[in-house]
């Protein structure tokens, strides 16, 4: 549903030109669009809000997903994410290099629900992490004084102080626009409304000749003091992409938080939408997936999204809140505006039909010893499904910055420091939006001073705004997956084992989505462990092995990208502080060469054989590429043999490998 252009409230669609209507087509269905849309925001306003199936259940379009998409009729096309790629006219897309689509002609209205609403992608595959993008073979190489990964107001204001310093700055943000979440969040009493705080940091920014912003640019690889970001740009009418490697003496992280998905069956069923997501499409392009809405939320932000909606003349049917009797100024507000709301309910479990209208969210009671409860289900065109915030800490880690995880709180931080790497705003631990800003100056005083202040701010009194809950996580259900995180890496929960008879196939089903077979983002990691799949003790091992984000700095892309050739490994340096230890003392380093041409990431895990998958049973770990022959890895003393043969698990497939010559004998 497209938002009409009304002016009294925040969803007016800034990025996009009403007046410049569009049509293009994705997997043969026409899609309407206009100028400023992405290609996912057009799919989303157009009522084109499933990417597929996989495992037998639909899978709802999002940005989080993100996925990969070609233009037809270019040879030898780059994949673009489908988040961050412009929307234009008459151009034809495909999931798939090689699909062959039939083209849906476009409906008339009173025919428009007989349109298809599937891209029917195939997501038999497991999605690389972070994305087929990593491959691309256009690279671009950049120096700065700093970069700043994220456009929100603590990345802006790390800008505007460096730049006024005179130091050459690069900002990459992943979206068309800065702002970031801002807006959503509100202000706190004495502060400025976000909105304007956004405009004149913006002003300021754009009168700075040394700073450099980059949008619809995403940060992959956080190495040492090099960034790899991936771009998407306009070329002679066309959507190119490339890499960015930016070269940097210093790096601010301000990437905010991501919204983490109650783990509930059907989870991930078109309809279902978080907060920001669903702020974001309506306040950069107009777009709501339906005009009625309800809301479950564990956190305040979800009543200020119902104000939002509501002055926007969206019918928000209720919202239902897992907390017992919260407070909050945004309740206050819900009152007056009279939105209906109840408390101490959690979401169950989503259940829909691709025919319906309409999407079902059962409830449970929050504070029965009966978790069942016969409240009445909530029933909307849409749900809006808020399961908290938790910092976006993966480039931190990758660049080998601790995690710490607080069970009692649900909540990951970032804790210790790095030489030359810093965070800022929200993913730093702030909350109000005055603390933010000060965070991304204190950040940049560390750059020009040496000094890194500390930022504190003080919390609202619980009595006046109720903490978040902790993540829900619900039974298993016996038909329906329920998803650990909004991500790619489409990790599921086990089934719930079925009857006699009927439990072979749903093993077979549930196998091809544990977690033992995927690579993890700390959003699954962090749902593993409040379910009690994993122990406590292992948390740090798994962030380390399992959730580190494939590293593309390889030899051929240094030969496209024409710089100077890769030197030979510095022992002293390959075995990182975290691993030590992990695989007994005497752990060898040595060369790893994947079969048939296969790829390994950073963290992959080395077994025995292809019969053991297990994360305690691993033999070793992938470090990092070596050269244009292979990789390096450790191992365990006792089972390394020059020329025994070894598999290795990836995110996608389990590929055999070659254990080669020895490089380094660990203490």
């Amino acid at each position: 549903m497209r938002l009409p252009p009304l002016t009294d409230h925040l969803f007016t669609g800034h990025q996009i030109d009403r007046d410049e209507p569009l049509t293009f087509t994705l997997n043969g269905i026409p899609v309407q669009g206009y100028a400023g849309d992405t290609v996912l925001s057009a799919l989303i306003a157009d009522g084109v809000l499933t990417a597929g199936t996989f495992c037998g259940a639909r899978l709802g379009l999002n940005e989080n997903l993100d996925l990969p998409i070609y233009p037809v009729g270019q040879s030898n096309p780059a994949p673009l994410p489908i988040s961050r790629t412009p929307a234009l006219n008459g151009v034809n897309y495909v999931t798939e290099p090689s699909r062959r689509t039939f083209k849906w002609p476009r409906l008339p209205d009173w025919l428009d629900a007989f349109r298809p609403r599937n891209l029917n992608a195939d997501f038999s595959i497991p999605l690389n992490i972070p994305g087929p993008w990593i491959e691309t073979p256009d690279i671009e190489t950049l120096k700065a004084s700093c970069v700043i990964i994220g456009g929100g107001v603590a990345g802006l204001a790390t800008a505007i102080e460096l730049g006024q310093a005179g130091r050459d700055v690069i900002l990459l943000e992943r979206r068309g626009y800065c702002g970031g979440d801002a807006p959503l969040f509100g202000r706190a009493e004495g502060e400025d409304a976000p909105e304007e705080v956004i405009a004149s940091l913006l002003e300021t920014l754009d009168g700075l000749e040394t700073c450099q912003v980059h949008c619809l640019t995403e940060a992959l690889m956080l190495d040492g003091k090099t960034v790899q970001a991936h771009k998407v740009y306009l070329l002679d009418g066309q959507a190119k992409a490339k890499l960015l490697d930016i070269q940097a003496e210093n790096i601010v992280i301000a990437t905010g938080c991501t919204e983490t998905l109650p783990v509930l069956p059907g989870n991930r069923q078109p309809g279902i939408s978080g907060l920001a997501a669903t702020y974001h499409s309506a306040s950069a392009y107009g777009a709501l997936p339906a005009p009625t809405t309800a809301i479950a939320t564990a956190t305040n932000v979800g009543y200020r999204l119902a104000l939002l909606l509501k002055d926007a003349g969206i019918e928000v049917t209720k919202i239902a809140d897992s907390r017992l009797s919260p407070q909050s100024r945004f309740i206050e507000f819900s009152k007056a505006y009279g939105i209906k709301f109840e408390s101490a309910l959690r979401p169950h479990a989503v259940r829909c039909s691709p025919r319906s209208k309409n999407v079902e969210l059962e409830l449970d009671s929050s504070w029965e010893e009966e978790s069942i409860s016969n409240t009445q289900p909530l029933v909307a065109g849409s749900i809006i499904v808020s399961g908290g915030w938790q910092p976006r800490l993966g480039l931190w880690q990758q660049a080998e910055g601790n995690v710490a995880l607080y069970m009692e709180r649900g909540k990951i931080t970032a804790t210790g420091t790095l030489d030359h790497i810093y965070l800022a705003g929200s993913c730093a631990g702030m909350q109000s939006l005055s603390a933010t800003i000060r965070s991304g100056k204190a950040a940049a005083g560390a750059i020009l001073e040496g000094n890194l202040k500390r930022v504190t701010e003080r919390p609202i009194d619980v009595a006046f705004e109720t903490p978040d809950d902790k993540l829900t996580i619900t039974e298993a259900d016996v038909e329906t997956p329920a998803f650990l995180s909004n991500g790619p890496s489409l990790v599921a929960r086990d089934l719930k084992p079925a009857k006699a008879g009927f439990a072979a196939l749903l093993r077979a089903r549930t196998d091809t989505m544990g977690a033992a077979e995927r690579a993890l983002a700390l959003g699954d990691l962090i749902a593993l462990q409040l379910s009690g799949e994993t122990a406590a003790d292992d948390f740090d091992a798994l962030v380390r092995e399992r959730a580190i984000v494939s590293r593309s700095y390889t030899a051929e892309h240094a030969d496209l990208a024409k710089t100077v050739e890769t030197p030979e490994p510095d022992t002293e340096q390959l075995i990182p502080t975290y691993l030590a230890g992990r695989f007994g003392k005497g752990a060898v380093c040595c060369q790893i060469i994947p079969a048939e041409g296969g790829r390994f990431e950073t963290g992959n895990l080395i077994y025995h054989s292809s019969d053991v998958a297990e994360p305690d049973a691993a033999i070793g770990v992938v470090l990092k590429p070596m050269d244009d022959s292979g990789f390096i890895a450790l191992l365990r003393a006792n089972a390394y043999e020059p020329d025994r043969h070894v598999a290795v698990k990836t995110s996608g497939a389990q590929i055999a490998a070659v254990l080669r010559e020895k490089i380094l004998m660990s203490d």
